[in-house]
């Protein structure tokens, strides 16, 4: 019996979220989790071309003090010709000094499917501001770089309103071809009301060693779950 990778990639990338979620709906007890920080997100961004959709958390291990499990799994529909797109990665990381973790887990996307990594985890977290930096390498044959920069600026407006900014960055790199895997940069513009936001953005991606590149902009809602 043939064995269908794309099925099996677009079968894991569908368990990742949903392990997300259901971790993420949870409500912890204290003897379990330390707070979460920072907040879970999960994000619908539509233009006329593409439908995706991201989940993004961070938890520390209450029991194992210097770990915590970060999780990010973006997943993209093309509409005209029906490709699916999706990146991410879990990692369990290990602090080896203030915001500054080891990381190791696996990463999933759709061109590659399933692997093992290895990387660096940095993680600033304030009331009005996220910075994440996470490269990492692949732990296969053709072992690829992948660098993760994701940063948020979230200043108060009024009591019950912050502006809400966002860069989010992803280059990841064939080392042993020398080439292009895969890119993108996605930036938001908006505001948020309690545990929603809600703005305009742009996913701007490029694919492959010639870097095709895709250009989107359109709206985006985002939930604290």
């Amino acid at each position: 019996m043939k064995i269908n990778l794309k099925q099996v990639k677009l079968t894991f990338s569908i368990i990742l979220i949903g392990f997300s979620i259901s971790i993420s709906a949870q409500s912890p007890s204290q003897e379990e989790f330390l707070p979460i920080n920072p907040p879970i997100d999960f994000e619908v961004f539509a233009s006329k071309e593409i439908l995706s959709i991201q989940n993004v958390f961070m938890r520390p291990l209450k029991k194992m003090e210097k770990f915590s499990v970060f999780n990010m799994l973006t997943y993209s529909q093309f509409y005209e010709d029906k490709n699916v797109v999706f990146v991410g990665s879990t990692t369990l990381n290990y602090e080896v000094a203030k915001n500054l973790s080891i990381s190791g887990g696996i990463a999933t996307n759709s061109i590659d499917g399933i692997h093992p990594i290895l990387g660096i985890n940095y993680a600033y977290v304030s009331k009005e501001m996220l910075l994440i930096l996470a490269p990492s390498i692949d732990l296969i044959d053709d072992k690829s770089l992948e660098a993760l920069f994701l940063y948020e600026y979230k200043p108060r407006l009024s009591k019950k309103t912050n502006l809400y900014t966002r860069i989010q960055f992803l280059y990841n790199h064939n080392i042993r071809q020398d080439t292009h895997n895969r890119s993108y940069l996605n930036l938001r513009l908006g505001l948020s009301f309690n545990n929603i936001s809600i703005g305009i953005g742009s996913n701007l991606d490029a694919f492959g060693p010639y870097k095709i590149k895709k250009e989107n902009y359109g709206l985006f809602a985002k939930f604290l779950i």
